[in-house]
């Protein structure tokens, strides 16, 4: 059984260092509602900073409840590129990206970027984790709503990543 991350007092420099690889090992060997739950629990308790450095040991959950819990820590996201792929190896949808396109920033860029993940558009892998887009619409309403989103932020950030996501639903 895990230790409760109440149980366990604050975190150690060496168990923080260690997380991904608990957290990997967890995944696969332990009940996967208990593993979530010290996870997130874990990364809870630390500060946003930290909280932040440790989310690659989330993906190994593909978990969709790993979405809610990036919404409720939607204040933090300062770089979207460190929870774009943890967005994308979490059960991440279409139904969920239109939600985070439309909440705009930071969502919005993480969605841009989870969505480029999942279309296999992307410079960054993690070993074992697959990043899939859940009900994947018809192209036609994809760029609907990449066009509806374009208008609301001409960003170059925004550009680039619409770009890519054009070119993987073209091929």
């Amino acid at each position: 059984m895990l230790v409760k991350s109440e149980d366990r007092g604050a975190p150690k420099n060496g168990v923080e260092s260690s997380f991904d690889g608990v957290a990997r090992a967890a995944a696969r060997c332990v009940a996967r509602d208990e593993a979530l739950v010290w996870a997130l629990g874990f990364v809870d308790s630390l500060d946003p900073k930290a909280r932040t450095e440790h989310l690659n040991g989330l993906i190994f959950f593909g978990d969709p409840r790993i979405l809610d819990w990036i919404e409720r820590h939607e204040s933090e996201i300062d770089v979207a590129r460190r929870w774009q792929f943890l967005a994308a190896a979490s059960g991440f949808s279409w139904n969920r990206a239109k939600l985070w396109l439309h909440r705009g920033r930071p969502l919005s860029l993480v969605a841009l970027g989870a969505l480029r993940e999942t279309l296999g558009v992307s410079e960054f892998r993690f070993a074992g984790v697959e990043a899939k887009l859940f009900d994947r619409p018809p192209a036609s309403e994809l760029n609907s709503e990449l066009d509806a989103y374009l208008a609301m932020d001409p960003s170059p950030n925004a550009r680039g990543h619409i770009e890519h996501i054009r070119g993987a639903i073209a091929s």
